[in-house]
């Protein structure tokens, strides 16, 4: 209950920060959680919307704001960036983090 009560408005405001409806980011929020807790997880997982993702897609999208085909243009970069996402779940460069936290203990 806790994480409801925070997740939802900073996902709407994470929606906003990308320059979409709110309700997106609340859809993200519900999807993107499920979809992790059923491909797995990791101790540094984050799982729904974040405001470097907010700040990326914003900026990526700062071009094409306005025009007849945003949200087209929109989901089809969400689409493609979940792809691969899954594709480095898929191959296990996740395990990469435990280098870069090997060189933060001096080991």
């Amino acid at each position: 209950m806790t994480v409801a009560i925070v997740a939802i408005p900073q996902s709407m405001a994470y929606a906003i920060i990308a320059g979409v409806n709110p309700v997106y980011g609340i859809y993200t929020a519900i999807v993107s959680t499920i979809l992790s807790s059923l491909f797995g997880s990791s101790n540094y997982l984050i799982a729904g919307p974040t405001n470097a993702i907010s700040l990326l897609v914003a900026s990526g999208m700062r071009n094409y704001m306005g025009m007849d085909n945003t949200y087209d243009m929109l989901f089809l970069m969400t689409f493609m960036v979940g792809i691969l996402q899954i594709l480095f779940g898929v191959m296990k460069l996740g395990r990469v983090i435990n280098y870069v936290k090997s060189f933060g203990k001096g080991e």
